[in-house]
């Protein structure tokens, strides 16, 4: 079954998820850091890091770099790799050419990747075959360019297969419930979301129904 990562950068919702159990991880981009961390990344990120050390279980975090020259990408990496210092810390790099000796390079170093923004199988394999541990395909994206997100994630899976590297597969640009639906049957090993779609994920009008039902038809426990 895959599992479910948090797609955020609110103190208040990863906190308030993390209290529940039902994620098993943290992931941010900058777009979504932006309006929440303001010029102050790195507290931001400290402060998530926090909440995440609350847990029993270390979960793992994703945080990308927030510039497009790879030497900077590799300065960014190692800086947050020491100032967050937290075990489960994985950094996300976008998919490209320059990236993947990016990547490469991280990798050598011992450090967690996550290969991300990527579109089409041919581009997780690539990821793969240099070593990252988690790739990030954009199924809503991907769709937008016309591909068929039906079977995406299922070719994505056997692209990492065939580069015989243990790389785990991430779904995230999931738009509905039918997206997350969509990316689980294909056999994905994590789906992200945000948590709009993961309030969405648990209602349903049939069990709505059923829920009124039984409350029109409560009996007291007591007289």
């Amino acid at each position: 079954m895959a599992k479910i990562f948090l797609d955020s950068a609110s103190l208040v919702e990863i906190d308030e998820i993390l209290k529940i159990g039902i994620i098993s991880g943290v992931t941010t981009n900058p777009s979504f850091l932006k309006p929440e961390a303001g010029t102050d990344a790195l507290f931001h990120l400290q402060k998530i890091v926090s909440l995440l050390n609350q847990c029993e279980t270390k979960l793992p975090f994703c945080v990308q770099v927030m510039t497009k020259d790879p030497q900077l990408m590799i300065n960014q990496a190692e800086f947050l790799y020491s100032e967050l210092n937290y075990k489960e810390l994985i950094i996300k790099i976008p998919c490209g050419w320059n990236e993947l000796k990016v990547i490469k390079r991280l990798v050598s170093k011992g450090l967690k990747i996550n290969c991300t923004a990527c579109i089409t199988p041919a581009q997780v394999a690539v990821a793969s075959s240099v070593g990252s541990q988690y790739i990030s395909l954009f199924l809503g994206k991907a769709r937008d360019a016309g591909e068929d997100s039906n079977t995406l994630v299922q070719r994505c899976m056997n692209s990492i297969v065939e580069s015989q590297n243990k790389a785990k597969l991430i779904v995230g640009s999931l738009r509905t419930v039918t997206d997350v639906e969509t990316a689980i049957l294909g056999g994905t090993n994590i789906v992200t979301v945000r948590s709009v779609i993961l309030k969405e994920m648990i209602n349903h009008p049939k069990t709505n129904e059923a829920i009124d039902a039984f409350a029109k038809d409560f009996i007291p426990l007591q007289k």
